[in-house]
Order: C-alpha cells, then structure tokens, then sequence
C-alpha cells in the first residue's frame, strides 16, 4: 500500500560517520565526490528497485527517496500487505544503518492496485469526466504510441489523486503487469508532510517509525477508502427511472433539459426568460437532484474489488473463526468471508 516515499534524515553530534560509511550498505562502493549541491549521493538495493541516498557532510543532513514496494519485491504491480511493509521497512533501516525513529516522512504515495477481468478503458474514460471534491481530473501525459492517456489525476496544494491503467503503464514500462494481465491503481499521493501528519492524526512529524505501526497503515488504508467515496461520477437522466425517484413534472421538465444541455437555466437567464432568483433555485434543484441521484444510484462495479483487496491487505489478527479490524482505533469483528454491505459498514 506504501510506494514511493521521500525520506530525511539528521546525524546527531558525536556520531561517528567514517564508521556509518564503512559499515551501512546503503553506501557500499560510493565515492568521495560531491555532486553540485554538496552531497554524497548513491544507490542501493535490487537493480528493479533501488533507492536513493544523499548526504551532506557540511549540514550532517541527508535523504531518502525511492519505492519502498519495488525495493522490496523488485517491482510495484502488486499488493503491499502489512506484514511485508514491515519487512521493507526493517530492511530499509538495516541498509541505511538508522533507526526508522530518525527517517522523517516528507512525501508518500498510499495506493492499491486492483486486478481487474478486463482492461478499465471504460473505468478510465468515466474517470476523465468525473470530480474529486468538485475539482475536474486532468489527463497523465499519453505515453509515447498510445492513443488515449492511461491515467488521471486531481491535483490539490497538499495531495493529488491518482488513478491509471496499471497494466497499460507498465507494459510500456517494460515492467511486470497485475496479476490477471489487467488492472487500476487508486492512489493518494501526500505530496507536503503537513496533509500527511493530518492525515495520521499525529502530534509531531512523521517517522519510518510510525508508518511502521498498524493503526497508521489502517488509518491511510481507510483514507483511500474515504477518497474513492468523494469520486463524482457523471450521472444520465435515465437513472432516475431506473432507481425511482420521484420527480414532480417541474423537476422532470428541468433535469431533462439539464441532461440535453448543463448550461440551459444560465442561457435562460442571459436571454431574460428567467430572472436571477429563478436562476438560483433551479441551480440548488439541479444540484439537489443529482445528490439524490448518486446516494440513490448502486455503487460502482469496480467499488467491490477495491474493498477485496482492503480486505485483503489490511491488518488482522486471527481470534477464533472470527478476525478483528482495527479501524481509526476502534476494533470491530470481522468475519472471514463478509458481504459487500457488511466491508462497506466497516469502512464508513
């Protein structure tokens, strides 16, 4: 569920570095030469997922950057449970030869790659008309031979929203594909340390340390959930029929010219026919209706394998014939095959 982060790092007065050097293999075979800005900068770990680490002698200051999922399992196009994000993390920590409490967290990518029977052309297609919390999603550069982007994203000041073809990228990526040969990721890139500390809820700024902690992985893993939920998806007047809701012939008369013409109550106005008044309450009766629409409308066929794979990867501890889920520090049980309606209940 982790993937790429930004990492920094202070050695304290005292340490000695010449020993740090010798011993941690994050720095094995580097040289002595400075880059531009005055550090000493190598690579370390597997050839399909190295990480990146600099130093500055003069500050004592240093960074960490790279896919934490790929330097562990060599690629990223996958599932990233719990118990192996431990395992990276450790490994990470031995190699740097630093306590995960003195990695401090400045950007992270939370996400989850969901296999899919199909390729989600159609999924990405009703994304590039969709909204995430009102803001319009732009299209990821089209790689080099394609015809259509493989990805969008919503960017905000602190975070972006992720979501592409996951197969599609990493077949032009030459790297390995989902399982099934096709599939999506949904992503939440906290891109300033502020929206991430947010985000955990925490008191002070995020370490290594607490992405290593169970409660931060479900409380990030929850945050994907809650973003999938804010995902604005065009809605057509047919649905009304479709789902019963009942519309006054008022209300029929003015979604239908909305459904053939989204500026029709504006045109109206610039025209004269109806004064600003009558503009304002056909706009909160559009807006309103739509809100009906989506609460009334069944939920996305992809929102289910989503929710598979939070099941999947989420922490548990086996108590008996039942699991228990710790959710924003509540637990609640969770038996080992749920409904759809009962995961959707949890995750609320």
């Amino acid at each position: 569920m982790y993937d790429s982060l930004n990492l920094s790092f202070a050695i304290p007065i005292g340490w000695n570095v010449n020993e740090w050097f010798a011993t941690a293999t994050a720095w094995l075979d580097c040289t002595d030469e400075l880059n531009a800005k005055g550090y000493l900068t190598n690579k370390f770990g597997p050839e399909a997922g190295k990480m990146r680490v600099g130093y500055n002698p003069d500050t004592r200051r240093g960074y960490v950057r790279g896919s934490l999922q790929s330097f562990y399992y060599r690629h990223n196009s996958g599932a990233f449970p719990f118990a192996d994000v431990l395992k990276a993390c450790e490994a990470l920590t031995i190699a740097l030869g630093l306590p995960a409490h003195m990695l401090q967290v400045h950007t992270l990518e939370t996400g989850l790659t969901v296999p899919s029977p199909t390729a989600p052309t159609p999924f990405l297609n009703s994304i590039s008309r969709a909204r995430f919390s009102r803001k319009p999603f732009e299209a990821i550069p089209t790689p080099k031979g394609c015809s259509r982007p493989l990805g969008y994203y919503a960017p905000f000041v602190e975070y972006r929203i992720k979501v592409y073809d996951k197969g599609g990228l990493s077949t032009k990526a030459g790297k390995p594909r989902p399982i099934g040969g096709h599939g999506f990721r949904f992503e939440i890139c906290y891109e300033k340390a502020r929206k991430l500390t947010s985000a955990l809820r925490s008191d002070g700024p995020v370490t290594l340390a607490l992405l290593m902690e169970s409660t931060s992985y479900n409380q990030l893993l929850s945050h994907i959930w809650k973003a999938w939920q804010k995902l604005g998806f065009e809605t057509s007047l047919s649905d009304f029929s479709r789902y019963n809701i009942a519309l006054t012939s008022k209300e029929a008369d003015l979604m239908s010219a909305y459904a053939t013409n989204p500026k029709h109550s504006q045109e109206k106005a610039k025209l004269g026919i109806i004064g600003a008044k009558t503009l304002e309450r056909e706009l909160a009766s559009i807006t309103r209706l739509r809100k009906k629409l989506c609460n009334e409308s069944p939920a996305h066929p992809y929102e289910a394998l989503l929710l598979h794979e939070i099941e999947k990867i989420r922490p548990l501890a086996k108590i008996g014939g039942t699991f228990t889920l710790t959710y924003d520090g509540e637990t609640s049980a969770l038996h080992s095959h749920l409904e759809l309606q009962e995961i959707k209940e949890l995750t609320q």
